[in-house]
């Protein structure tokens, strides 16, 4: 099986309502390369990540990032890198503030 390469295309808002940013389908593995946020506001805000698993739901026993803080006016690469999901599984994401964080991942179908 060969490499390839992809990404969540443009930055997606983030909301204070976990949202799914990306999501496999069956058969299909990826590993995260660069997970990324971009805070637009002047003050700082948190991200937080969760890894559900196939017909699963948001919970705290799938948060893969506690609160992150990202400064004001700033971006930030998430610890993710490494971090593989298959299967179905889905990568959700929130933000303490609704309309001022972007978030992008580059990954590898492997």
């Amino acid at each position: 099986m060969a490499l390839s390469l992809g990404n969540t295309g443009a930055q997606i808002l983030l909301t204070t309502t976990t949202n799914p940013l990306l999501t496999t389908g069956t058969g299909q593995n990826f590993l995260f390369l660069k997970v990324n946020a971009a805070n637009t506001d002047a003050s700082a805000h948190t991200v937080t990540a969760y890894m559900v698993p196939a017909g699963g739901s948001v919970a705290t026993s799938n948060i893969i990032l506690e609160p992150f803080n990202v400064a004001a006016n700033s971006n930030a690469v998430l610890p993710l890198s490494g971090q593989t999901i298959s299967n179905g599984a889905a990568i959700y994401m929130k933000c303490s503030t609704t309309g001022v964080m972007n978030a992008s991942i580059a990954y590898a179908s492997i």
